[in-house]
């Protein structure tokens, strides 16, 4: 990508969080009026209103919400540079724009007209579904197709192991954490005591807590020819592989957690350009592929990793060139 990065291009991504502020402030000046005082705000799951809020309060702290979340989005578009960086923070304040304004639209259609909030209709589960869907598809697109700078990736100081040419190797690294298993034990605990209280559906909740704890206590990172591949937790599932003609250069840095987005899976290849691995602090293997996105697990002994995927990178070149 081009070094010039121009006015349009800096801002262009911001336009949908704007287009929901303004969409958000039309409806909080004039949709507001023909709707019941106090206004429905939250639904039991049968659909019946079990919490209600004054109109005029309701309308005009979800348009605070709004137009900070697009003013931000704003800012972020101006300032940031890196398309990583964009796409990450502008998918979030995208969605939180949007998330408001849809809530909004929804609340004015379907009570307009209306002379009591318990006479409001509940969204159902496709109305819930769709009230998500939206948000979440705008701020995703805006993510997918942001523009940015690419960084320019040093390829000389690259750490290398000195494979010889026709040796085969291959590097294997595991991390462990014991806090995923406290978790556990939480879920196990919660799905029991709901389960004698005869809130058998709820009881499933703590069920996700152990599946969940069960995929997050370990990691285990693959080196080979293949390139770096990840495997979570007891079953060694979910998998990712990266294959090697997507590596351009790999590193080793010092992983904090609060600089990918805190602990566990976090962020996106696709859509943000980076994303990281991070069941710990502390060494890492940092991997920066063909496309400008980034890369990062955390695991011991990340130097001779590093070094053997730049010289199964190096060994593929003169093919790929």
């Amino acid at each position: 990508m081009s070094e010039t990065f121009g006015l349009r291009q800096r801002l262009m991504p911001a336009i949908p969080a704007v287009v929901a502020a303004l969409v958000t402030l039309y409806g909080t000046v004039a949709g507001r009026t023909n709707l019941p005082d106090p206004v429905a705000i939250h639904f039991d799951l049968s659909g019946h209103v079990d919490d209600v809020a004054g109109r005029d309060l309701f309308f005009w702290c979800l348009s605070t919400i709004v137009v900070t979340a697009a003013g931000m989005a704003v800012g972020c578009a101006w300032v940031l540079r890196t398309r990583g960086a964009r796409a990450m923070w502008l998918w979030g304040f995208t969605y939180l724009a949007w998330l408001g304004t849809v809530v909004l639209v929804w609340t004015a259609v379907s009570q307009r007209g209306l002379t009591s909030a318990e006479q409001a209709p509940g969204p159902g589960w496709w109305g819930v579904l769709l009230l998500v869907v939206i948000p979440l598809a705008i701020a995703s697109a805006v993510a997918r197709f942001v523009g940015g700078i690419v960084p320019k990736v040093n390829h000389r100081d690259a750490a290398r192991l000195g494979l010889g040419e026709g040796e085969v190797a291959v590097w294997v690294g595991r991390t462990m954490v014991r806090w995923p298993l406290l978790l556990g034990a939480l879920g196990i605990s919660f799905a029991v005591a709901m389960a004698l209280m005869g809130q058998v559906w709820i009881a499933w909740v703590g069920l996700v807590l152990v599946v969940i704890a069960l995929a997050t206590y370990s990691l285990t990172v693959t080196v080979d020819a293949r390139g770096l591949g990840l495997q979570w937790g007891l079953f060694g599932w979910p998998r990712q592989m990266i294959p090697i003609d997507r590596i351009v250069v790999a590193s080793v840095e010092d992983i904090k957690p609060a600089q990918w987005g805190g602990w566990g899976y976090r962020g996106s290849l696709r859509l943000f350009g980076r994303a990281a691995a991070v069941l710990r602090a502390g060494e890492g293997l940092v991997c920066d592929l063909a496309d400008g996105a980034r890369f990062a697990v955390t695991v011991d002994d990340a130097a001779t990793a590093a070094g053997l995927l730049n010289d199964l990178v190096a060994r593929r070149a003169p093919a790929n060139s």
